[in-house]
């Protein structure tokens, strides 16, 4: 995506890529697919992103990872999303203050 950089992790044990503090600090925003995804990473991530900044899409996580139907509902849902979201500026993300 032409403003974005993106990453892929996952929150089960058996993800290829983790959910991690450090990749949720380097976020500028994280998108869930479901609710109890967003669930998982508040409490155990808890300051690494501002809650206004994960995104949740309420779609069922039974999808074929990176199928052609998941990435069009994923491209259609988040481009929407992300435009009215601006990137946090490097002292706002070290800071971890959401008014910074």
């Amino acid at each position: 995506m032409p403003r974005w950089q993106v990453a892929s992790a996952g929150i089960n044990r058996d993800a290829e890529t983790l959910v991690s503090r450090d990749l949720l600090e380097w976020a500028d925003v994280a998108v869930c697919m479901e609710k109890k995804h967003q669930d998982v990473l508040r409490p155990q991530f808890r300051g690494a992103l501002p809650d206004d900044r994960i995104l949740t899409l309420d779609i069922p996580d039974d999808y074929e990872f990176m199928g052609p139907e998941l990435v069009n509902l994923l491209r259609r849902m988040v481009l929407g999303q992300l435009d009215r979201i601006r990137p946090r500026d490097s002292t706002q993300a070290a800071s971890g203050d959401p008014a910074a």
